[in-house]
């Protein structure tokens, strides 16, 4: 078995279940971190070209290529008029639609696969029992998630998802009933009371800076005053199983008073024992730490960083502790950490070039 993945959420399930010896290629953004959670392991692997044609498939000599229902349809027509058996993955708005996408995918590639989703997907369901177990008594924080280019998510959407599982509540959905991407009803979204808006972005002030000036979103309280919940890139619109760390972070920032003694996933950790996708410290606590320097102090009562690093493998929980017990303040700002806004699955062939 020789599978190409076409697009950058099949890529990551891919991943997930196949063996190294079945990856023949993967996508053009399999690398990309502003749209792949697995830009590392996909190093490993060959790259489809950017607006890749049948041909550029098919010198891989796949025998399963992966598309989804927005892959260009003559690109997909071509590759089955060469015989390539296609698998085209057309649900992916939930979790249960990723787990049966898994299960999908693994089915073509054997026993092992297989066994391996199930792994996978036990794992996703411990993990998101815990989260729900964690925000069981919290009040769901009214969000948005504005974009640029005239569409916000409603019901429907991988966003509606997120907030389903990250304690939540999708204004654009319960006040401004949209569904999937529409535009928004501009003056009547400035009535609505949005404690926080989710972007992405390195930072706050980045994240911000495209709707400081841009109508209706500059008139919003949540704007002016810098409300924001910040995720990756990629995280917004995941429509893999990668998509429970991006709940895990989205509670987090949503209710970071939860998660204060623990402020890290412990799920995913890279060698050095510290999550990929950790947040940021909150910039007061940046600022007390002296980590907005070069060369930072060792606060009073801390030890000093670097042996945390060394022995501590979640020093950040410790770290965080220490700092609510000084200035709890700090703990209570929005968490400054760094595909598209609205989704993944409103993707184009002009937006993503597949």
């Amino acid at each position: 078995m020789r599978v190409v993945s076409q697009t950058v959420g099949n890529d990551e399930l891919l991943l997930a279940v196949a063996a190294p010896a079945q990856i023949a290629a993967l996508s053009h953004l399999a690398r990309d971190p502003a749209f792949s959670g697995i830009t590392a392991q996909a190093a490993a692997y060959p790259a489809l070209e950017k607006n890749t044609t049948a041909e550029g498939i098919l010198k891989y000599s796949p025998t399963l290529v992966l598309f989804n229902d927005y892959s260009r349809p003559e690109l997909v027509a071509q590759v089955q008029r060469a015989g390539v058996r296609t698998l085209i993955i057309s649900n992916y708005n939930t979790l249960d639609d990723t787990y049966a996408d898994l299960r999908r995918i693994a089915r073509e590639l054997g026993p092992d696969a297989e066994a391996r989703a199930e792994q996978v997907i036990a794992d996703c369901q411990r993990r998101v029992a815990a989260l729900r177990e964690k925000l069981a008594n919290a009040k769901p924080v009214r969000v948005i998630a504005p974009s640029t280019y005239g569409a916000i998510p409603g019901d429907r959407s991988t966003f509606q998802d997120l907030c389903d599982h990250a304690g939540a509540e999708n204004l654009a959905t319960t006040l401004g009933h949209l569904h999937g991407h529409q535009p928004p009803p501009s003056e009547k979204m400035l009535t609505w009371p949005v404690d926080k808006v989710v972007l992405v972005g390195a930072t706050a002030a980045a994240a911000l800076a495209p709707y400081k000036n841009l109508p209706p979103y500059q008139y919003m309280p949540a704007i002016r005053e810098s409300r924001v919940a910040l995720l990756e890139p990629w995280q917004i619109s995941c429509v893999s199983h990668l998509r429970v760390a991006c709940y895990e972070r989205l509670a987090r920032e949503l209710h970071p008073e939860l998660f204060a003694s623990h402020p890290f996933s412990c799920e995913e950790k890279n060698p050095n024992g510290v999550p990929p996708s950790s947040p940021r410290l909150p910039e007061s606590a940046r600022a007390t730490l002296g980590l907005d320097k070069q060369t930072p102090p060792t606060p009073t009562g801390l030890r000093p960083l670097a042996h945390l690093i060394r022995t501590q493998p979640r020093w950040g929980c410790e770290l965080l502790l220490s700092l609510s017990q000084g200035s709890p303040r700090g703990l209570g700002q929005p968490w400054a950490g760094g595909h598209n806004a609205v989704g993944v699955e409103l993707a184009s062939a002009n937006a993503l070039n597949v």
